[in-house]
């Protein structure tokens, strides 16, 4: 599969109406600058937005930064350590209370777990559920995948569940996963895509 999938200019395509970032911007580094104050009005903010890179190889850490601090494309530069190229999302700063790891295969759930709440790490396996609902739904209805094995993290904000991103399975971290299911899961997606190499 495509590794740009995994980037947020694809797969926020698919799942728009089921992520936490539904009203967001995606722009180069330059124009965050050059448009910070039509984009804080936007989101009826004093300062603070949500960044992150567009890609998924984690370029700079995603989080809450003061666009009143940061008013300058140098000082973002300088915060982010990225250059005026570098796309970026931007939404509004969201409360998150808990998130949730899954690991997918294809549009099934192979395991997931419970990895944050508030600021702690907490590591608890997710067996069936609202949660393992919440996130088979999701999937059937967007019809869609990034590669063959892939995680999805899911989040409550103000009560309601949301998909806050997709990742890679081989970055991923397993929390308290099965990791028994997770290898299984690895074996299947390898010999398939064997057989798609191999097929002529």
């Amino acid at each position: 599969m495509d590794p740009k999938n995994l980037s947020c200019t694809v797969y926020y395509a698919h799942f728009g109406e089921h992520l936490l970032n539904r009203q967001y911007f995606i722009l180069p580094l330059a124009e965050l600058a050059r448009r910070r104050t039509e984009i804080l009005d936007y989101f009826s903010s004093t300062g603070d937005l949500f960044i992150r890179p567009d890609s998924n190889m984690k370029l700079f850490r995603a989080g809450v930064f003061d666009l009143q601090k940061l008013n300058t494309l140098a000082a973002l530069e300088s915060k982010l350590k990225r250059d005026k190229t570098t796309l970026v999302l931007v939404g509004k700063r969201q409360p998150i209370t808990r998130e949730w790891r899954f690991f997918a295969y294809k549009d099934e759930i192979v395991t997931g777990s419970l990895y944050l709440v508030g600021e702690n790490q907490i590591n608890q396996e997710v067996k069936g559920g609202y949660l393992e609902d919440y996130v088979s739904t999701v999937l059937k209805q967007v019809g869609w995948y990034p590669e063959i094995l892939y995680t999805i993290d899911i989040c409550e904000s103000a009560g309601e569940l949301s998909v806050l991103e997709l990742g890679s399975f081989s970055c991923a971290g397993e929390y308290g996963c099965d990791l028994s299911s997770i290898v299984e899961a690895g074996i299947s997606a390898a010999r398939e895509d064997w057989a798609a190499v191999n097929a002529f």
